[in-house]
């Protein structure tokens, strides 16, 4: 499965308030989006993102329940290449997910 990244110009989202966001000071910045599906259960997500992200039980059930409640979520921002990376490790699990360049 192959990684689709969408080029934005200027900051088209806000900053999802779950999480403790990281700029790093080179490279471009990028959202990890996240999608509600109708074919994965819902703790196979939760543990998806403990295991790709690191993220606690109760972060993961947060940006889980978000994505559900609303279709799609921020689960991260990064650099590109970790997000890249951490798109390619959610879709293997069978997630949807993509990467969207905040052009910053």
């Amino acid at each position: 499965m192959s990684t689709t990244v969408i080029k934005r110009t200027g900051r088209l989202d806000e900053v999802h308030p779950l999480l403790d966001h990281r700029i790093f000071d080179s490279g471009e910045q990028c959202q990890v989006i996240l999608f509600d599906d109708d074919h994965n259960t819902y703790q196979h997500v939760v543990q998806t993102l403990m295991q790709v992200f690191s993220y606690s039980e109760g972060m993961a059930d947060k940006i889980t329940l978000d994505a559900h409640k609303t279709g799609k979520t921020i689960a991260q921002v990064e650099d590109h290449e970790k997000a890249v990376k951490h798109v390619s490790e959610l879709t293997a699990a069978g997630l949807k997910a993509e990467v969207d360049s905040l052009g910053v």
